[in-house]
């Protein structure tokens, strides 16, 4: 580890009398637990008279620094779609959305900012409301949580019996994390050890209302992705007149080694692909049987 010549967080530890040791940063405002979700196999060394030996905080269980996406989405007849959004956060997710309410300021700003994650949807997006709460964000009584109305012109494709669509959160732009990790394995190979900010999760959960039943015809092939390092999976149910798309994310550690960045950065890159097809429904048609008339 180099130590950072630009930290300016202070960190007091206490120590209970039943051993216990209760880290606790003192200069984050915007912190709801007591020591931010960004310290996993950081290294510390404690000031006491004494002096100390160098330790090192536990990895972060991914879903201590969740995001949890849940969208109630309708389709009518023309193919116009409108949704809700709800998005929430614990750990460093939690501080995430409090910093985006922060930082931009304005009412412009916000729509501004929300507008760019529902273009990466489709470029007829238009943002209908959007609020974050709790205002103001300093205010770590109560969770914190964002949400989003929006709607999108002929976003499904209409044809005859077929219905042509694409679940708008298999796109995962409120992966609010992704961009970080994202910028990280931009080198096509690298020389030295890459380190990440944090481990983090995404549970996302989207309910599709639509115009008539239908059953699935095809639908994108749902990538699968396993190791030490990164966790995908993701899955479609049609029930009745509702499309339920599912998906879980993990990133489950923040050092990969040389020898591991290439599977590493491929199974990232296939999770930011996946799913994307078009899911294509076909009516549900009910048969009839003819039934004899007895005299």
């Amino acid at each position: 580890d180099v130590a950072l010549n630009q930290f300016n967080h202070q960190i007091v530890l206490a120590r209970l009398k039943d051993g216990r040791e209760v880290f606790i940063d003192v200069t984050d405002e915007l912190c709801r637990d007591l020591l931010p979700g960004i310290y996993s196999k950081r290294g510390y060394l404690v000031l006491s008279p004494d002096g100390e030996d160098l330790k090192y905080f536990p990895i972060i269980d991914p879903d201590k620094n969740g995001l949890v996406v849940s969208a109630k989405t309708t389709i009518d007849d023309d193919g116009n779609l409108k949704s809700k959004v709800e998005i929430k956060g614990y750990g460093l997710s939690d501080e995430i959305i409090r910093q985006i309410g922060r930082f931009l300021h304005s009412k412009e700003d916000r729509e501004r900012f929300i507008n760019q994650l529902l273009q990466k949807i489709d470029p007829n997006a238009n943002l209908l409301s959007f609020q974050i709460a709790p205002e103001p964000v300093t205010d770590l009584s109560t969770p914190a949580m964002m949400v989003v109305e929006y709607e999108i012109p002929e976003y499904a494709t209409v044809a005859g019996d077929y219905l042509l669509l694409q679940a708008p959160m298999v796109q995962q732009v409120f992966d609010l994390l992704a961009d970080g990790v994202k910028k990280a394995i931009s080198l096509q190979q690298r020389k030295f050890p890459l380190r990440l900010t944090a481990t983090y999760s995404v549970k996302t959960n989207e309910e599709i209302e639509l115009p008539k039943v239908y059953k699935i015809a095809s639908q994108p092939e749902q990538a699968k992705i396993d190791n030490k390092y990164f966790t995908f999976r993701a899955d479609y149910k049609v029930e009745g007149k509702r499309v339920k798309y599912s998906s879980y994310t993990a990133l489950k550690d923040i050092d990969v080694p040389v020898e591991d960045y290439q599977e590493f950065r491929d199974a990232f890159n296939k999770y930011q692909t996946a799913g994307k097809g078009m899911l294509i429904l076909n009516i549900e048609k009910k048969s009839t049987k003819s039934r004899r008339k007895h005299r």
